[in-house]
């Protein structure tokens, strides 16, 4: 008779973290904005586990739910959190492909399931849903420019806008509105 231990291995628990959390299928991160005070913020939150901790809740709340799945709204209710930390939490893991986002909805919102609760249902891909028309085929490549240069002046602050030569200001307004109907013209 064999007198060695007999190695047990423990049963996972929905309040286990799984090891490979957090996803962080960002450059390294779990997402950010674009400003470098945001990236910030996800680097500092992804470092003290915040991360892996809303994922973990996002996993254990589709786990219960089942083949009902949940909305972000119903993940944020559920913990009391805020839009941008649930809909992080999903997207990092829809992305990854421990989640599946539904094509049917639930009170305007999307609804996610874990993937053994799809049952034969339809499935969104990560990422938009539908691709924005490309501006340039439509308006030309002057119109787009002047475009982006207005923007670039109007984000950038009213002032912006003072700071622009007049005749490139001019020359951008005229190509836009050229675009546009004109209300006097009968």
């Amino acid at each position: 008779m064999d007198s060695s231990p007999t190695e047990v291995t423990p049963q996972p628990s929905l309040f286990d973290t799984p090891a490979d959390l957090p996803v962080l299928p960002y450059a390294g991160t779990s997402g950010w904005s674009g400003s470098t005070a945001s990236r910030r913020a996800a680097e500092e939150q992804d470092a003290r586990g915040a991360t892996a901790n809303q994922q973990q809740r996002a996993l254990t709340l589709l786990r219960a739910h089942a083949a009902q799945g949940a909305t972000w709204r119903e993940f944020a209710d559920a913990y009391g959190i805020d839009h941008g930390p649930a809909s992080r939490a999903l997207s990092d893991l829809h992305k990854a492909g421990l989640i599946a986002r539904l094509t049917e909805t639930r009170g305007r919102s999307s609804i996610y399931v874990l993937p053994e609760y799809i049952h034969d249902r339809p499935t969104e891909p990560h990422g938009r849903r539908t691709r924005p028309a490309e501006p340039d085929a439509e308006l030309g490549p002057e119109v787009v420019a002047s475009l982006r240069a207005l923007r670039g002046a109007v984000e950038s602050g009213p002032q912006s806008l003072a700071y622009m030569p007049p005749s490139d200001l001019h020359r951008h307004l005229t190509r836009v509105l050229a675009l546009a109907p004109n209300p006097d013209a009968a």
